[in-house]
């Protein structure tokens, strides 16, 4: 998913599409550019998609390769994925989130301007992303809190 202020959006591209290109693996490219007319049909590069249909693309995706902004942050963490971050260059806030994420093993960080996707995946291998069970954990408490609640109505 390529997002961010101009020229970083662009420059980003065309880092990573000639990687993704030669690397032999499926993948979809998600420009981030809702005003810019159709691709063509059969590319593995799209300029937008709605919610709902960005939201399965992510769900099929075994790893994605996004800014590590709070939302999509967020976004990933109920997803349950494994990512690959590459924070906007001068956006400290999501700096920060890359490296902490990074640093507690939930995923990779890859400063824009020395991503290679051979060595962000090999990286990969070593992160836990962000488990299904981590999200069951945050959650568990605001389902038992809710569960007594209902208990204490019904008496």
């Amino acid at each position: 998913m390529l997002s961010g202020p101009e020229p970083q959006r662009s420059a980003l591209e065309k880092i990573i599409a000639p990687q993704l290109e030669a690397s032999g693996l499926r993948y979809l490219v998600v420009r981030g550019l809702p005003a810019e007319k159709k691709m063509r049909a059969g590319s593995r590069m799209v300029n937008f998609l709605p919610a709902e249909a960005l939201q399965a693309e992510i769900e099929r995706s075994e790893v994605v390769i996004a800014r590590s902004g709070y939302s999509t942050v967020m976004d990933m963490h109920a997803l349950g994925k494994k990512v690959i971050f590459i924070p906007t260059p001068g956006q400290t806030e999501q700096e920060y989130l890359g490296r902490r994420l990074r640093d507690l093993g939930i995923a990779v960080m890859v400063a824009q301007d020395s991503f290679q996707l051979a060595t962000a995946l090999a990286e990969l291998r070593r992160v836990r992303g962000f488990t299904s069970q981590e999200v069951n954990a945050h959650l568990q408490p605001a389902v038992d809190d809710l569960l007594t609640a209902i208990q204490r109505y019904k008496r």
